[in-house]
């Protein structure tokens, strides 16, 4: 790993893609006996696959030894390869750099084992790590990775506010929701920090709207403003502003263009995001706590506003379950009668391991988790805690074929990783991938 504490120190005192928000799953809890490692090392580990995933320059100095600098060329992408824009929007990205026929849309993170860059599951991934922080800040300092994640919450929400360009009266002109080539990427196999190719920019208007991506953007910056609050005011207020600006942005043009996207990240529906937007935000301007004056949006057995229908768990497509929980954790007491619900509808027999979905089971797993770890902590009630905590001991080794699903923990764990950066030949595993969470057993 490399030495970064001190680059760490100097940012939180200048100026300090899938996956889930439960790694507060991993606190308050002690080991099972069949585990081959604590919650505690989970929790650190699981923070080194962002480290795996990081883009731009300081992927150079961040701990893993073998991620260098990659795709530097993305600070001047050429606005002639941008798709999405009116001419006016252009024109406003153009004058805010100084007339200049290219973009800086370096920095951020990849999605799970390519290249490509996609603000909506960047800024979930985000909302995730900052939410498992704002209720279980201890399980972070306690096991020594507070400002681990706090590098990570900062290089996401440095590049979220970069591609966002606002007017002079802090509303969104344009952001930047996709970086890359779908299928370019996919079909060269080959490790980030030597690759040349094409990157084409993607990005939304008022005439070319993506609430999907500004409300988990503007979800991920309005959580992190918490994280960051007392830390460092001045940043923490950058990031609200601009949560502020995407919130107002989502729920104006409530609809999305997936051009670039195609298959990987279409959403089913906008009207989550945008209410997950308005839930952080109005805790993030209340400093922390739900205002009186908020009024949720109603559900009944998994049916949001009367025709909503959710009925899946908590990810970067659907975060009604994740807007449940997060009004429970504030107080709204009818919401822990709706995760019960949720949890009972997606799961009959909790006395095994439980896959839920095909692709990337382990996270829907983990988030499953995250209904019954929230409804235990403000309920008091013990029994879905347990069935949690089962579920998690068989993820992290406790199960017939003694390897854990978390890559770098206890002795066993699968191999041949679809990972480019880890896996640059493909053939041969090459390198460690530090904390990723593989599909399940």
């Amino acid at each position: 790993m490399k030495n970064w504490k001190k680059r760490m120190a100097a940012i939180l005192s200048a100026g300090t893609l899938a996956m889930t928000g439960t790694v507060s799953a991993l606190s308050g809890w002690s080991a099972s006996a069949d585990a081959t490692f604590s919650y505690g090392d989970a929790l650190k580990m699981s923070l080194y696959f962002y480290d795996a995933n990081q883009c731009g320059p300081d992927a150079e100095n961040n701990c893993l030894t073998w991620r260098g600098a990659c795709h530097t060329y993305d600070g001047e992408a050429s606005l002639s390869n941008a798709e999405g824009l009116s001419s006016a929007s252009l024109a406003a990205i153009k004058a805010a750099n100084g007339g200049s026929d290219t973009v800086d849309v370096s920095g951020g993170y990849h999605d799970a084992g390519d290249h490509l860059k996609f603000s909506v599951t960047m800024g979930f991934s985000t909302a995730s790590l900052a939410w498992s922080y704002f209720e279980n800040p201890k399980a972070y300092t306690e096991t020594g990775c507070e400002d681990h994640l706090l590098y990570i919450l900062k290089e996401m929400c440095d590049y979220m506010m970069k591609v966002t360009y606002l007017d002079s009266s802090d509303n969104v002109i344009t952001f930047c929701y996709m970086v890359g080539d779908g299928g370019q990427d996919h079909g060269t196999w080959t490790a980030p920090e030597g690759r040349t190719m094409n990157r084409p920019t993607y990005w939304a208007d008022a005439s070319h709207p993506s609430a999907d991506a500004a409300g988990e953007m503007a979800a991920a910056l309005a959580s992190t403003s918490l994280a960051f609050q007392s830390k460092n005011p001045e940043y923490a207020q950058k990031c609200l502003k601009y949560a502020n600006a995407l919130k107002d942005f989502a729920a104006k043009y409530p609809s999305a263009s997936y051009d670039g996207i195609g298959s990987f990240y279409a959403s089913g529906s906008q009207n989550d995001d945008v209410a997950w937007a308005d839930l952080w935000c109005a805790i993030a301007n209340n400093g922390g706590k739900l205002p009186d004056s908020y009024r949720p949006i109603s559900v009944s057995q998994g049916v949001y506003e009367g025709n909503q229908y959710d009925y899946w768990v908590y990810s970067w497509d659907k975060v009604w379950g994740g807007y449940a929980a997060l009004l429970y954790s504030q107080g709204c007491e009818s919401y822990g009668n709706e995760l019960v619900f949720e949890m009972d509808k997606l799961i009959s027999n909790k006395t095994q391991y439980f896959p839920i979905g095909g692709w990337g089971g382990s996270r829907y797993n983990c988030a499953w988790q995250m209904y019954a770890l929230t409804y235990a902590k403000y309920s008091g009630s013990s029994t879905y805690n347990e069935y949690a905590k089962s579920q998690m001991d068989t993820l992290l080794g406790a199960n017939s074929a003694n390897r854990t699903y978390l890559l770098g923990c206890g002795d066993t764990w699968p191999q041949h990783i679809h990972h480019r950066a880890a896996n640059p030949n493909k053939d041969t595993m090459t390198y460690t991938l530090y904390g990723a969470f593989v599909g399940g057993p």
